[in-house]
């Protein structure tokens, strides 16, 4: 999931300066082109609804592939949890140092 993440979003941008470091994604690419067309009085131009359907193509592929994991690989991953008597997340009593018992 975190690669999907990463092709949506740039994760690692922290501060003002860093867009100058780390690529832009498609969430800032989509926001942008809105920006562009909501600026004008005219209709979006043919090359902004170029740019926009291939940027949506891009998104509807991780957006796929997000669903795939949410609807075989989770499951997958919570029947295996079951199989195993794995406990689910444990969380130590409130005060008490070292996490989890």
């Amino acid at each position: 999931m975190k690669v999907i993440e990463e092709e949506i979003i740039q994760v690692k941008a922290k501060s003002s300066q860093d867009p100058l470091n780390f690529p832009i994604k498609l969430n800032n690419k989509i926001a942008v082109l809105a920006d562009v067309a909501s600026s004008m009085d005219a209709p979006p131009t043919d090359a902004s609804m170029t740019v926009l359907n291939q940027l949506s193509a891009k998104l509807d592929a991780q957006l796929a592939k997000l669903k795939e994991i949410r609807e075989k690989d989770v499951p997958a991953f919570n029947q295996l949890v079951r199989e195993q008597a794995v406990p689910a997340i444990m969380v130590g009593k409130k005060g008490m140092s070292g996490g989890t018992r």
